[in-house]
Parts: C-alpha cells; sequence; structure tokens
C-alpha cells in the first residue's frame, strides 16, 4: 500500500528565550509522554532539539541537548504504548555515562551502547551530562510476532561490540531519518522493521534472552515462513483468507503450515498473526478515515467478516472500541490546523 510520504516532525528549544526552554520543554513533554517528573542539571543553559519520523510500523526519533532525568510512573503515552511497545534506545554520543531503570533492572550505559525501554512499564532515564541518542520505536503486532512478550528484556543492555549486537547496533547508526521519512510504500517500511526485529531477536539469542526451543529451524523453513508473513500483509483483506487458502498459494500442507509458523514464527500462530495484521490494518484506518468511512466499512476493508466481532477483538487487544478510537482521531483532525 502506497501513502503519503511520512513527515518528519521537528521540535528545538532554540527559538524560545534562554530563560523560558526548561520550563516550556519540560512541560511540553510531560504532556506528550506522561512523565510524573522531568529535570536537567543544565537548567539554566538547557537546550533540546527531538526530530520524530513516525513511518508505520516503526517511529524513529533522534534527540540532543542537555541532560536530562526524568521518570513515568505508568505506560508511555506518546505514540500510544499500544502501538510502539518497544524502544530501542542507542546512545550516539554525549560525554559520561546514562542510566536507564525498568522493573527490578538498573542499567549504565556509554555512548556506543544499546538499551531497551519498553514503553508499557515504569520508567527513570538519567543522562546526567548530555544527550545524544537515536530512538527506535517498534509496533506491538509486530514485536509479538517476532519475540513474543518481551517484557524480560526492559532496561537490557546489549553487548555492541561482537555478533548479532554489533550488527543491530550498526543497522540502526545506519538508519537515517531523512531516507526512511522518502519511504512510503508500508510493505517497504514494514521491511525495515522486520530487519531491526529479526537482528534484536538473533542479539536476544546470542545473549540468553530467547531460546528457540525444539530443534534448530532449518534455512528453508525460515524462508518458508518469510513468505507466509509476506503473503499474509497482501491477503489480510480477504475474508475468505484462511490457513488452507494460505497452504495452497504455497503448496505445502496445512499442517506444515502450522509447524512452520510454531518453529519459525518462535511459537506465533497462524490466526493470531493474521489477526494482528488486520488490527494493525484497522488501527491505521480508524485513524486516518474519511468521515464517510463507517466502522463496519474498515471492518470489512480490514478482513473482519462479522463487525461485532470486530468491535470485540479490537477492545481487547487496545482497550478501546473502534468508534470511540475513530471520535478521538476525529477530534485531533479537527484541532490540527490545516496546511
Amino acid at each position: 500500500m502506497s501513502l503519503a510520504a511520512p513527515r518528519i516532525e521537528y521540535h528545538s528549544t532554540d527559538d524560545l528565550a534562554p530563560g523560558d526552554r526548561f520550563g516550556f520543554w519540560a512541560d511540553e513533554l510531560g504532556r506528550k509522554i506522561g512523565l510524573a517528573r522531568y529535570d536537567s542539571p543544565q537548567r539554566p543553559a538547557f537546550r533540546q532539539s527531538l526530530s520524530i519520523l513516525d513511518a508505520g510500523p516503526i517511529c524513529v526519533m533522534r534527540a540532543q541537548g542537555s541532560g536530562v532525568d526524568l521518570y513515568r510512573s505508568q505506560h508511555s503515552l506518546f505514540k500510544d504504548a499500544a502501538e510502539y511497545s518497544l524502544q530501542l534506545v542507542l546512545k550516539t554520543g554525549g560525554e559520561g555515562g546514562s542510566l536507564i531503570e525498568q522493573g527490578h533492572r538498573k542499567t549504565v550505559f556509554q555512548a556506543g551502547d544499546l538499551v531497551v525501554n519498553d514503553s508499557r512499564q515504569a520508567l527513570r532515564l538519567s543522562s546526567g551530562q548530555a544527550t545524544d541518542a537515536v530512538l527506535i520505536g517498534l509496533a506491538a503486532p509486530l514485536v509479538t510476532r517476532w519475540l513474543g512478550p518481551a517484557e524480560q528484556i526492559a532496561a537490557h543492555r546489549f553487548d555492541t561490540q561482537r555478533g548479532w549486537g554489533a550488527m543491530l547496533a550498526g543497522y540502526l547508526r545506519a538508519l537515517q531519518i531523512d531516507h526512511l521519512a522518502q519511504v512510503a510504500d508500508r510493505h517497504q517500511q514494514t521491511l525495515v522493521a522486520d530487519h531491526v526485529l529479526s537482528l534484536l531477536s538473533f542479539a536476544m539469542e546470542q545473549e540468553g534472552l530467547l531460546k528457540s526451543g525444539g530443534e534448530a529451524v532449518s534455512p528453508r523453513d525460515q524462508d518458508l515462513h518469510r513468505r507466509m508473513l509476506a503473503c499474509i500483509r497482501e491477503r489480510y483483506a480477504d475474508t475468505a483468507f484462511d490457513a488452507s487458502a494460505l497452504a495452497a498459494h504455497l503448496n505445502v500442507s496445512v499442517r506444515y503450515v502450522h509447524k512452520v509458523f510454531a518453529a519459525a514464527g518462535r511459537g506465533s500462530t497462524f490466526l493470531g498473526t493474521l489477526r494482528q495484521e488486520r488490527l494493525a490494518a484497522a488501527d491505521r484506518l480508524l485513524r486516518t478515515r474519511a468521515p464517510s468511512m463507517t466502522v463496519a466499512d474498515i471492518a470489512w476493508q480490514c478482513g473482519f467478516a462479522d463487525p461485532v466481532n470486530f468491535g470485540r477483538v479490537f477492545r481487547q487487544e487496545n482497550g478501546i472500541t473502534p468508534g470511540a478510537l475513530a471520535r478521538k482521531s476525529d477530534v485531533i483532525h479537527e484541532a490540527s490546523p490545516s496546511n
């Protein structure tokens, strides 16, 4: 699906009077992500800049400026934690160490290190001298598909000097926000997110955080799983699409479809993956729908044959009904200044 190229949001304190910079930033950031506390050891000379690119299944941010000390007592409100449940934080510069604390884990990280922020958990993040980081938000359906429950890696620091951790950090450094902003095709955006998550899953296995279990997955089954995911992304809108249709398309048995998902899909299922793809598509349409498009229309367009069942499943997954999300998005669009 090709859409208009995503736009980069730029936020900076540079146009404000020095005495107003910290107060404005603390209020603005606190409101956006639900902070309980925000401070800086450099208040008198405070400055910050933040670039944000929301590219569908992946969100890339670059933060630079003064050191900060922030605390969030609940899940993040920024870009909806349910949408981007996992955030990779790559410290690209700045003097001194930074601290991230989530759950029972407290981790100090230096320039070049990569840590994980689970947007659904309380957070303390501190960078005493300077902030210079790339942050990669990953869509919840993809995180679930690749990693399953990922709470165990909150505040974990990966070894970026060797193996898969080094490859993941290198990929994130090369992921230029200006280049990604020119990718308007939804499948290409998803492919970028899949690249990040595949490298992350390998790094987790390398550090003993993700157990594949059972027999090793053959290269053939890994390739077949990738083709299955691509087919689901192409055909999720077809209400008649099921495991039998996927098996026929790939010339394998239905039993083999389920076997490949269980092994190469790290315990995921065909039905769960299809449902996540449909729900993600519905979420996008509900946020950008034309006024004439009803919730029932969206249900059909995303492959749900029964709008009532769609509403029930959507609410279970997102904690809000499709209609409520649509009304909320309509209010936001009406309040936004027209271009």
